[in-house]
């Protein structure tokens, strides 16, 4: 062979190199896939979604997750607000939400002044009349029209010290109230004659809602008078505006009449659950019926708020009777909750003999570990990392090697598909991935995979239906996963998390539009700000991808099937899940819908084990639809 020859070859050699080297790698990430549950896919397409509106009550938002909270088969968008106007959107099946329901269902905060919660605006100003209203984090009192022949006049008391402003048009006058030893309120008196405006402010604020006597003179009209942003007249001449400052929201079937009814677990606005009776900080439950919710008094259910300042509320079945419990995290070093719900549809709170009732703010999430079908808790608080093991009669809780981190939510999945639960932990702290290795977790910085170093929220999502579960964050967006567990960013939302600094966020995955791409509601909080921004986006993309999305119908004392557990297997390998590991709110629930991704696969077999040992096997089951699973 001629010496020119041999040195062209030798010339090709590295780039003959490479390509060898990059075959083999793409053998090998074929290989891996198949092996954890996922065909060998294409180059995945570009992931497009696009901002669609969403109208959202955006003022001091607490919470953000989706249900079917009027069991029509489509998921719903729902907020939570403290004690200002939060938003219950009706999905139409199709990509579309709203109107709010949150009057016309029956689930304003004030039974006797639907409207009351503070909105950030002041209601329309259409009569002569005295109008009350929060906004702001202050209750105001604005007077059009009147002269001193019909002036407005009377008396505010509250439970707490008070700052308060007005014009020249109110004459006001203020004494101090002893309320005990240690606590004191305030009555105001007031008079106005004309076009006026008077602010108050309970300390320390924002102390919105906190009950307020209100005494009308017997000159004042009671046709003249308007409350809240509905403007309704007041049924007597001496009322109370109070507020619930609304945290947690969980949605199940608690009276076994097929319709979901809702509890919503409340905040102490701070402090007040110190001496307010259990009247004023009871927590809440609604009933579902044909046409919105009816209110159910929460006492004779059993419920007592026992100064539990609420966060993040969920369900769970700890003793395997077939009926979900609910369990509550309390703030202000008062000990969690558990609600155990009993055969006559009543609960009893059982927290400390169930070994959870421990005094310490913090996350948690549900998933079988050790695969005995009930349900453990994983634990991020202020102690730092907790699994709890469930025995059945009581929780046996071992510490976790892992940095402590102030957690915004813990994200469940089996990202890796070895078929159990992996937990990341979001933290502005800096994020951790608890790798779940047959029931012992490794803990490892995020970042170590091609994952965000922090993050102020965080879901698994399928994006593009492939099989591997992907991961979005704020701030940040969807870091899809490629071979060997690795992760790599791809995608981020125009608004509402660009170019700001942001100190909350709330997200979650769904399909709002029946298409099976998953779709993005998403609210965001400027450091510092009262409105949030809000977020909504359908996911265009054109994915070749198949998919299966599984609703389950459990019996009729768990029809959310809490505990239970789904494998859907294709040629490429089997994913695994359990219900509520989609819940994307950080202290609420009602995301029960299960997804998976199937590639290329056209039929899937599935099978349901429910948690009292019962399994259900569902063979060749056609992809690219919803479908429904009830208990045998």
């Amino acid at each position: 062979m001629p010496d020119s020859d041999i040195g062209k070859m030798l010339q090709a050699l590295p780039g003959l190199l490479l390509v060898l080297g990059a075959l083999a790698a793409l053998m090998l990430a074929s290989s891996t896939l198949a092996s954890r549950g996922a065909q060998p896919q294409k180059l995945s397409p570009t992931i497009h979604l696009e901002p669609e509106p969403l109208p959202l009550d955006t003022f001091r938002i607490f919470d953000l997750g989706v249900a079917d909270f009027n069991d029509d088969g489509y998921l719903d968008i729902f907020t939570s607000n403290h004690s200002a106007r939060q938003s219950f959107l009706p999905g139409d099946g199709a990509g579309t939400f709203g109107p709010n329901r949150l009057l016309d269902w029956g689930l304003s905060q004030s039974p006797i002044f639907p409207g009351l919660e503070d909105t950030g605006r002041p209601p329309q100003m259409m009569r002569s009349g005295l109008y009350i209203y929060w906004q702001g984090s202050r209750l105001y009192l604005r007077t059009k029209g009147g002269d001193a022949a019909t002036a407005w006049e009377g008396a505010l008391t509250f439970l707490t010290p008070i700052e308060w402003e007005s014009d020249d048009v109110f004459a006001v006058s203020v004494q101090e109230v002893v309320l005990s030893e240690d606590a004191r309120g305030a009555r105001l008196y007031f008079r106005a004659d004309g076009g006026g405006t008077l602010t108050v402010e309970p300390q320390p604020a924002p102390r919105v809602g906190s009950p307020i006597t209100v005494t009308l003179a017997s000159t004042v009209s009671l046709s003249t008078v308007f409350v809240g942003s509905e403007r309704v007249p007041p049924p007597g001449r001496q009322f109370v505006l109070a507020l619930k400052d609304r945290h947690g929201l969980v949605w199940g079937d608690f009276d076994g009449d097929a319709r979901t009814d809702l509890f919503i677990s409340r905040g102490a606005n701070l402090g007040l659950t110190d001496f307010l009776t259990e009247a004023f900080m009871s927590d809440e439950l609604f009933l579902g019926r044909a046409e919105g919710f009816a209110r159910a008094d929460a006492s004779a259910w059993g419920f007592a708020k026992k100064a539990c300042a609420a966060r993040q509320t969920g369900l769970t079945d700890v003793n395997g009777d077939g009926r979900p419990d609910i369990y509550i995290v309390c703030a202000r070093k008062t000990p969690n909750q558990l609600w155990l719900r009993e055969d006559a549809g009543r609960f009893r709170e059982e927290a400390g003999q169930y070994g959870l009732g421990f005094p310490e703010v913090g996350s948690f999430a549900w998933l079988d570990v050790d695969g005995d079908l009930r349900s453990d808790m994983f634990w991020a608080g202020e102690q730092g990392f907790r699994l709890c093991f469930n025995r059945g009669d009581a929780f046996a809780c071992q510490s976790l090697k892992a940095p402590k981190r102030w957690v915004r939510n813990l994200a469940v999945g089996d990202f890796d598909g070895d078929g159990d639960g992996d937990v990341f932990a979001a933290s502005a702290d800096g994020n951790l991935l608890f790798v779940n290795e047959e029931g012992v977790f490794a803990v490892e910085q995020a970042n170590r995979r091609g994952l965000p170093d922090k993050a102020l929220a965080a879901n698994w999502v399928d994006i593009d239906n492939d099989g591997l579960l992907d991961l979005f964050a704020v701030p940040g967006g969807v870091y899809r996963q490629v071979a060997r567990d690795r992760f790599r960013f791809v995608w981020r939302p125009s608004a509402p998390v660009d170019g700001q600094e942001l100190d909350q966020a709330r997200s979650s995955w769904f399909d709002a539009d029946g298409d099976g791409a998953m779709d993005l509601v998403l609210a965001t909080r400027p450091a510092g700000a009262d409105r949030w921004q809000a977020g909504y986006y359908l996911n265009r993309s054109k994915l070749s991808n198949h998919w299966l999305q599984i609703r389950l119908r459990g019996p009729q004392a768990n029809r959310e099937a809490i505990g239970t557990r789904v494998e859907v297997s294709t040629q490429g390998g089997r994913q695994a899940q359990e219900v509520g590991w989609w819940e994307g709110s950080h202290y609420s629930q009602g995301h029960y819908r299960l997804y998976f991704g199937l590639g290329q696969a056209t039929v899937a077999d599935v099978r349901v084990f429910w948690p009292d040992g019962k399994t259900k096997t569902l063979p060749g089951v056609g992809a690219d639809r919803v479908l429904t699973v009830s208990y045998p």
